[in-house]
This record gives C-alpha cells, sequence and structure tokens, in this order.
C-alpha cells in the first residue's frame, strides 16, 4: 500500500505543511508515503507513474491543484483515494467535502476519518471537482496571476471581483438549444464559489446534481444590491437572478473567450456537461 503526497511547489501555504509529521501519520495505513514536488500542471501525464502506483493521493494546493491530480486520477487510476491539504487562495471544494486550513497542523482527524464518495463535473474531455464560471465576475477571480494571488491573497479576488461586477458585459449564449443573454453563468456542485460559502444553499457535493445560476441583467441601479447580496450569501433570492439544477447541458456562445474551470483560465469552448455521481473516494473528518 502506498500514499504519495503531491505538493505545488508554487502554493505559498505549502511551507506550514509538517510533512515529516504528515508522513508519520499515513504511514500508520500506508507501508510506503513518498512526496512529490510538481511545478508543471499542464500534462497529466507528468504523473501518471505516481498516480497509477499509489493507492492514496494527498494533494498539497488549491482547486486547481485538486483538479489537475483527480484528472490525473480518472485517466490512471480511478479507484485510488484522494485526500486534501488544502492551502490554496479560496479552496471551495476542500470546503465542500469538509476540510479546511485548520486541518493542516493537525491530523488527529484522520484517525477517525471517514471515505466520502463526491460527485464531479465532466466537461468535454476534462474533469471538473467543482466548478465552472462564465462572464465577467467569474473571469475576474482568474486574472490575479500567481504572484498577487500570494501576496494578496484573497483580497486579490476579493478587489477583482468587485471590480468586474461593477463592469460587467453581457453575452449570447445558447443553454440547451435555448437562446439567452447574461452577464453571468455559474455551474457547480457544491455550494462554496469564489469563496462566497452560501452561493448555493442547498447543493452538496455528492446529490447528483448540478446547480446553475444565471444573472441576466446588471445595471447602475441594482450592482450595489447584487453585490451585498453576494458578499452576505443571499444571491440566489435577487430577482435579477435565475437558479436552476440539472444533470447534463449543453452551452455554446460566439462571444465568449475565457471561462473559469476550478478557479483556472481556460480558453472558451461549446460545452457538453454532464454530472458524474460518486465518481471519485475522499478521505475527510468525520462528522
Amino acid at each position: 500500500m502506498k500514499a504519495s503526497i503531491i505538493v505545488n511547489q508554487r502554493s505559498k501555504g505549502a511551507k506550514k505543511v509538517n510533512f515529516k509529521y504528515t508522513s508519520q501519520v499515513l504511514s500508520a495505513d500506508y507501508e510506503t508515503v513518498e512526496i512529490f514536488m510538481i511545478r508543471d500542471f499542464e500534462q497529466v501525464e507528468s504523473i501518471k507513474e505516481v498516480v497509477e502506483s499509489s493507492n492514496l493521493l494527498v494533494t498539497v494546493g488549491g482547486d486547481g491543484t485538486i483538479s489537475f491530480v483527480v484528472n490525473a486520477m480518472m485517466k490512471y487510476h480511478p479507484t485510488a483515494k484522494l485526500m486534501i491539504l488544502p492551502t490554496g487562495t479560496m479552496n471551495d471544494f476542500a470546503y465542500g467535502v469538509g476540510m479546511h486550513k485548520g486541518h493542516l497542523s493537525d491530523l488527529l482527524w484522520y484517525k477517525d476519518a471517514r471515505e466520502e464518495s463526491v460527485d464531479l463535473i465532466r466537461v468535454n474531455d476534462w474533469y471538473a471537482t467543482y466548478l465552472i464560471g462564465l462572464g465577467g465576475f467569474m473571469e475576474a477571480f482568474t486574472r490575479p496571476n500567481a504572484n498577487a494571488k500570494q501576496k494578496m491573497g484573497k483580497l486579490a479576488y476579493l478587489f477583482a471581483g468587485i471590480k468586474a461586477i461593477t463592469s460587467l458585459y453581457p453575452f449570447n449564449y445558447k443553454l440547451n438549444g435555448k437562446d439567452g443573454r447574461a452577464r453571468i453563468i455559474v455551474t457547480s456542485n457544491i455550494s462554496s464559489v469564489g469563496g462566497f460559502r452560501k452561493l448555493f444553499p442547498i447543493a452538496n457535493v455528492d446529490d447528483g446534481v448540478l446547480n446553475v445560476l444565471i444573472i441576466r441583467k446588471v445595471n447602475i441601479l441594482n450592482v450595489w444590491k447584487l453585490i451585498f447580496m453576494l458578499f452576505g450569501n443571499r444571491l440566489h433570492q435577487a430577482k435579477e437572478v435565475e437558479m436552476h439544477s440539472v444533470v447534463e447541458l449543453m452551452l455554446e456562445s460566439d462571444e465568449l473567450e475565457d471561462m473559469d474551470i476550478d478557479g483556472d483560465r481556460h480558453p472558451f469552448e461549446t460545452l457538453e456537461v454532464k454530472v458524474i455521481p460518486r465518481a471519485i473516494s475522499v478521505i475527510v473528518p468525520k462528522k
């Protein structure tokens, strides 16, 4: 039995992890514990051998690191288990499965840990762990580069988000064959998105459902109300917001250049999206 700890070297928070202690804790259940420092997160093939040979994959980084490792798991070893030590800026997916930064310094929770089967989102030929975001606001969360994120942390996202929501541009789209025009479209399988813990209040990571939020109208009269409701975790109550629950969708647009997948920017392309129920097993603290 082997556990592999995959560390994002660019994650400033990774310095807070005591890897010697973590390895000792894991060695109670795994004969071999190895640590791999990763800088290149472009090709999942780069960790193929690590994933294929491991029974447990421990990610040390943020949502982008988790997304990368999960895609390698789904391609090379889908029955391996995942454990998350969240050291990113937002850690939305980790929060969604019950992990938080307080679990970094003290692994006493691991003794009574449980396995939880969680959903994934199939996005064309990629697997998203929790998020597809379209429109100026969600793109804003990908604009701060790695250095800005490390220096400013959540402030980088906060200021970028406020700036973007006051200058949102509308785009035309076709969702499941129906034409529409919106400022923002967000699809997620968890409640926490962009650090806003209740953007989708009733979402659960294992309910087999995709939650879709659409904001159609933003103007000088309602923008501050929307900002207030967003930071108060009540955006879903705004009359300008539509909420839908689906298991799959197709979305097309000739006006979008970028999209957000798990907190990272990707070139936009026509989306074929489907929830994959209980796709992977995650080691999480006991409830």
